[in-house]
C-alpha cells in the first residue's frame, strides 16, 4: 500500500486537502514517492490518524448497560432478584462527543500531512546537499586540470630558465590545497548520502548514486499571496483550526456535565417457594369459628336486673341469670382468641396458604449534578483550553509568516547570486584567465604567474559560489514549499536566466571514486 495514494483517497472532510509536490527532476520524485511509502516518521502519523478515527464510534455509543444479581442468604426461601439497567445521558451528548471526537480525527489527519510536507522538504534539502558536493567535486576536478597544464607550463619554463622555482613551487603548493580539498569532499559523500537515505527512509546500504541535472524552481508568488495562502493551506494551521473546534465541543460537552443523566431499568424478583400466611390461627380453624373472631370487644346480649322494688327472691334469681348469660357469651370468644394469637406464630409452617407471584418492577433514575462549583470550573477550563489554543494558532501564524519571508528572501538571494555569476562574474573570471594565460605563454611581461595564479583562484570559487547558490536557492523553494502546504506551481519551469546544475559524467563518476588512489584526475570542463 502506497502512503500517498491513501492519502489522496481517503479523508476526513478536512480543508487541507493533499497537494502535488514539486520535484525538479524524476530521480528525486522517485526519491519523495519512495518517502512517503517506506518513512517510518509518516507510518506512524498515518497509524496515529486511523487510531483516531476508531475514537468516533467509541464517542457516539452509550456506556455499557449494568446487570445486577441478589440472592437472600439468611431467608429459609431460595429467593433472588436480577436487575438490568441502561444510562442514557443528556440529549445531544452523543451528537457532541462524536463531534468533537470527528475534530480530533481531522487534526490528526493535518498532522499527517504536516509530516508528509516536513519529510519531503527534508529530502529534497538533503538531495541538493548531496548534489551541491557532487558538483563540488567536479568543479574542484576541473581545477585541478588547470593546475596539472600550469605545472606544465611552468616545468617548461623553468627549464628554458624562462620562470623560476618560486613560481613551480607555487603551483604545486595550490595543487596540494586542492587536492585535500578534494579528498575532504569524497569523505564527506558517503555521510551525505547515508543522511539522504535516512530521509528517505531506506536502511543503511550502498553509497547512492550523484543526483541527476535539475531545473531551478519558479519564481515564488509575491509576499502578499504567499502570505494569504499559507494562512488557507499550511497543515498545521488546520491543525490549529480542529484543535480549536474540538475545544468549542469540548465547552459544551462541560455544560451538558451540569445536567442529569437518566438510568432506565428493568428488575424481576423470583417469589417461588414463598407463600402468603392465613392471618388466624390453627386452632380456630379448627374449631370452625375463624371468621367471627375479632381482638374487639363484642356487644353482649345480657338478661336486664331486677328493679329496685323487687322481692329479694327475684333479686337472686336475676342475678344468677345474668352470671350464667355473661359467661355463655364470653368465655368461649376470649379463650379462642388468645389460644389463636398465642400459637400463631409457633404453627406458621402447619396451615394452608396462598402462593404468590414473581414480581417484575420498571425503575427510573437520575443523577443529580447539585455540586455546581464543580461543573463551572469545567466550563471555565474547557474555555481555557480553547484560549490556549487560539493563542498557539497565532503563534504559529506569526512563526510562519517569519519563515514564509525569510524563504522567499532566500530564493530572492539565490535567483539573484545565479544570475550575477552566470551572466558576469564566471564569464569575466573565465576570459580574465584565458587572457592571462595566453598573454603569460607568450613571454610577455604584461602578465605574471601570480596574475595567472589569481584568475585560477578567482574562477574556482565563483564556481564553487555559483554551486553553492544553487544549492541555496533549491533549499529556500523547499523550506518555502513546506511553509505553503504545497508547489506555487504545478510543475517546475526555468527561473529567469536558467542555469541548470550539471551532474558528473560517468568518466568523472569513476575518476571520482578512485581518485584515492590515483589523486585528481583529468575530466572535463563545467558546463556554465
Amino acid at each position: 500500500m502506497v502512503v500517498l495514494l491513501l492519502l489522496a483517497s481517503l479523508s476526513v472532510d478536512s480543508q487541507v486537502a493533499p497537494p502535488v509536490f514539486y520535484a525538479p527532476n524524476e530521480e528525486l520524485r522517485g526519491y519523495l514517492l519512495e518517502a512517503g511509502e517506506k518513512h517510518p516518521g509518516l507510518r506512524q502519523m498515518h497509524a496515529e490518524w486511523l487510531a483516531a478515527l476508531e475514537r468516533v464510534p467509541q464517542a457516539t455509543s452509550l456506556d455499557d448497560p449494568m446487570l445486577e444479581f441478589g440472592y437472600w442468604l439468611q431467608s429459609d426461601d431460595s429467593r433472588y432478584r436480577v436487575m438490568l439497567s441502561q444510562m442514557f445521558p443528556w440529549f445531544g451528548t452523543l451528537k457532541t462527543r462524536a463531534a468533537q471526537a470527528t475534530a480530533e480525527a481531522e487534526a490528526a489527519l493535518t498532522r499527517l500531512y504536516a509530516e508528509r510536507n516536513r519529510i519531503f522538504a527534508a529530502v529534497k534539502k538533503a538531495y541538493f546537499d548531496y548534489a551541491y558536493l557532487g558538483e563540488s567535486i567536479k568543479t574542484t576536478e576541473t581545477q585541478a586540470d588547470i593546475l596539472t597544464y600550469m605545472e606544465g607550463v611552468e616545468q617548461s619554463r623553468y627549464g628554458l630558465g624562462l620562470s623560476s622555482e618560486a613560481d613551480l613551487l607555487r603551483v604545486q603548493t595550490e595543487q596540494t590545497k586542492l587536492q585535500d580539498r578534494y579528498d575532504g569532499y569524497l569523505q564527506y559523500r558517503s555521510a551525505l548520502s547515508a543522511q539522504l537515505g535516512a530521509a528517505i527512509g531506506r536502511e543503511g546500504g550502498d553509497v547512492l548514486p550523484w543526483p541527476q541535472p535539475m531545473e531551478l524552481p519558479p519564481p515564488p508568488p509575491p509576499a502578499p499571496v504567499v502570505l494569504a495562502r499559507l494562512r488557507v493551506s499550511n497543515p498545521e494551521l488546520g491543525e490549529a483550526d480542529h484543535i480549536i473546534e474540538s475545544r468549542e465541543h469540548g465547552i459544551a460537552l462541560a455544560k451538558k456535565a451540569g445536567f442529569p443523566n437518566f438510568t432506565l431499568g428493568l428488575e424481576y424478583v423470583d417469589m417461588k417457594d414463598m407463600t402468603q400466611p392465613n392471618p388466624y390461627g390453627p386452632l380456630v380453624d379448627v374449631a370452625g369459628v375463624a371468621d367471627g373472631i375479632s381482638l374487639r370487644p363484642q356487644p353482649l346480649d345480657l338478661p336486664a336486673l331486677p328493679g329496685a322494688n323487687a322481692s329479694f327472691l327475684e333479686r337472686i334469681q336475676g342475678a344468677s341469670n345474668f352470671a350464667r348469660s355473661l359467661r355463655d357469651q364470653t368465655t368461649p370468644d376470649v379463650v379462642g382468641n388468645l389460644m389463636g394469637l398465642n400459637t400463631l406464630a409457633k404453627a406458621e409452617n402447619e396451615w394452608d396458604n396462598e402462593t404468590v407471584k414473581d414480581e417484575v418492577m420498571v425503575t427510573v433514575g437520575m443523577n443529580l449534578p447539585i455540586w455546581r462549583k464543580r461543573v463551572r470550573a469545567g466550563i471555565r477550563e474547557a474555555q481555557y483550553m480553547k484560549e490556549a489554543a487560539e493563542h498557539d494558532k497565532h503563534r504559529r501564524a506569526l512563526s510562519l509568516d517569519a519563515s514564509a519571508r525569510s524563504a522567499m528572501f532566500g530564493m530572492e538571494d539565490g535567483m539573484r547570486r545565479v544570475r550575477v555569476l552566470n551572466d558576469s562574474l564566471i564569464p569575466q573570471a573565465k576570459r580574465t584567465y584565458e587572457t592571462l594565460q595566453s598573454t603569460y605563454a607568450t613571454g610577455e611581461m604584461s602578465a605574471s604567474f601570480l596574475d595567472v595564479l589569481s584568475s585560477v583562484q578567482t574562477l574556482l570559487d565563483f564556481e564553487l559560489e555559483m554551486v553553492g547558490a544553487k544549492r541555496d536557492l533549491l533549499s529556500a523553494a523547499a523550506e518555502l514549499e513546506l511553509i505553503l502546504g504545497g508547489p506555487w506551481a504545478d510543475k517546475g519551469v526555468p527561473a529567469p536566466d536558467p542555469v541548470t546544475l550539471p551532474t558528473l559524467g560517468e568518466d568523472s563518476k569513476n575518476k571520482s571514486d578512485t581518485s584515492g588512489e590515483t589523486g585528481v584526475s583529468d575530466t572535463s570542463s563545467p558546463e556554465s
